[in-house]
């Protein structure tokens, strides 16, 4: 993974892809500085994003792009709580989860805390294969998809590996606790969970840099924020922007991937 600067829009764009392709992600600094022109910073960024796939709104209430803050009272591992955000794939749950996802920071953490971190999909594949049989029963679920966009319907119970699928891997820490599966099913994400987690890359975000991670080959999440988060006024705790794309049909291969991970 390289730090991509800025050489121009059209040239950054092609450098971001290029990196996507190669690496599964691709970090980079907005064009434009959010802290002084945060719709100019959100435009930048969709225009490298439209270079290569479709940015999609895909919460109704939220639009575009979703501000992800800090919120001390929440469950420390529910999405803006203070603690570990558990490796996923964002809706999981979701008959085509989007292909991109794009956080651009507005502000790191002053603490230190909250990195992103990455695991690859593909240690699946160097799994047991009396694993694999067990991951591949469709058994596990998590949540429920209700006012989504663009993301098609709910497809609970789902197998985690499908091999052969658009979306082979579908995967989320959450399982590891699932009341619903058996004992077998359990230990099958258990040891799924700690061949990702002996691959994770942790990534840590500036203040203007941008990530943009292709589903299909990484999960993702965060490590816990910094100690004394409800001390921090609400303008100086950690903020990022999420956003979710669509691999566009003509970057799609015959067998279903798109060419940002072919």
């Amino acid at each position: 993974m390289r730090a991509i600067q800025g050489v121009g829009l059209a040239g950054q764009a092609r450098e971001v892809h290029e990196e996507l392709i190669e690496s599964g992600y691709a970090v980079f600094r907005s064009p434009v500085d959010p802290r002084q022109d945060l719709a100019g910073a959100k435009r930048a960024v969709e225009v490298i994003v439209e270079a290569r796939a479709r940015p999609i709104a895909v919460f109704r209430r939220h639009g575009l792009w979703r501000e992800i803050g800090v919120r001390p009272e929440r469950d420390p591992l529910r999405s803006e709580g203070v603690g570990r955000s558990p490796l996923h794939l964002d809706f999981v749950n979701a008959a085509d989860p989007p292909d991109l996802l794009c956080l651009l920071c507005v502000r790191s953490d002053p603490r230190g805390g909250g990195h992103t971190s990455l695991a690859p999909t593909d240690v699946v594949d160097r799994l047991p294969a009396r694993t694999r049989r067990q991951l591949a029963r469709p058994v596990y679920s998590d949540g429920v998809v209700v006012e989504l966009d663009h993301i098609g319907h709910d497809v609970n119970p789902f197998a985690v590996f499908t091999p052969g699928d658009r979306w082979r891997v579908r995967y989320t820490d959450n399982l590891r606790h699932a009341d619903s599966i058996d004992d077998d099913a359990r230990r099958a994400v258990e040891e799924l969970s700690v061949a990702l987690h002996d691959h994770l890359k942790t990534i840590p975000l500036r203040s203007g840099d941008v990530i943009l991670v292709d589903q299909h080959r990484y999960l993702h999440g965060k490590t816990p924020l910094g100690a004394g988060q409800a001390d921090l006024p609400e303008d100086r705790r950690r903020l990022l922007l999420q956003m979710f794309g669509r691999a566009r049909a003509e970057d799609q291969s015959p067998d279903g991937r798109t060419e940002a991970h072919a």
